[in-house]
């Protein structure tokens, strides 16, 4: 399996406290250091299953977010894997999590309305749904592939009433343009949509994609964390 490009932790041990003034460490060792916009000490909850960062975003605009460096160019394969508390959707559309630099390609993973289902969506139409809809206060584990090379599509959320998959053929878009990636915010875009949750880690593979049984893998790892089954 390679290595992330970017890792963020917001666990206990990983370095005191996860926050470090206005950034975030990149534990991947590429030095990809978040920017947390924000967010203060105050905000890391160490005690929360073994640390989780609050991130409850208001409204539209200039509120809690992390994102990723701008030198990655963001590649047309990627894969990211994000585990959080999803306390509720304060509006809506909902971002968890995107990538987007004004140009020609963006994705997002998270919900369109209050009660939709959670989706991935690629360049504003590889839309790809779960049947996952959002329960307040419940843990989830998110794992998404982009595999423009084989042209395939992986989705898969981690919840506790079980594993919920979609994999696709024939619907892997480009990605050359995406920009930059955020947490809580579609990536580079002025608005982030929303939402308030509680991250756990996210991790985000440039220029590779995780096959399934490698997302099942890194799960295995964090589900104790969120106590998912």
């Amino acid at each position: 399996m390679p290595a992330p490009t970017v890792r963020y932790e917001f666990t206990q041990g990983y370095g005191a406290n996860a926050l470090q003034g206005a950034t975030i460490p990149d534990l991947s060792g590429n030095g990809n250091t978040g920017t947390v916009n924000n967010i203060n000490s105050s905000e890391w909850l160490p005690s929360s299953f073994a640390g989780l960062l609050k991130m409850n975003n208001q409204s539209n605009t200039g509120n809690k977010t992390i994102l990723c460096p701008t030198g990655i160019t963001h590649g047309d394969n990627f894969s990211v894997h994000i585990g959080f508390q999803w306390v509720q959707m304060n509006g809506f559309p909902c971002v968890i999590t995107g990538g987007y630099g004004y140009g020609t390609h963006d994705w997002w993973i998270g919900a369109n309305t209050l009660g939709d289902y959670v989706r991935f969506s690629r360049n504003g139409v590889g839309l790809l749904s779960s049947t996952t809809t959002m329960v307040n206060n419940a843990y989830y584990m998110i794992g998404a592939v982009n595999n423009y090379t084989a042209n395939t599509t992986i989705f898969k959320i981690w919840r506790a009433a079980g594993l919920d998959t979609v994999t696709t053929t024939s619907a892997a878009y480009p990605m050359s343009t995406a920009g930059r990636v955020g947490i809580c915010k579609y990536g580079g875009y002025t608005d982030n949509f929303t939402p308030n949750i509680n991250i756990g880690h996210f991790l985000w593979w440039n220029n590779a994609a995780l096959s399934s049984s490698e997302l099942d893998d890194i799960s295995s790892r964090y589900k104790h964390k969120y106590g998912l089954p």
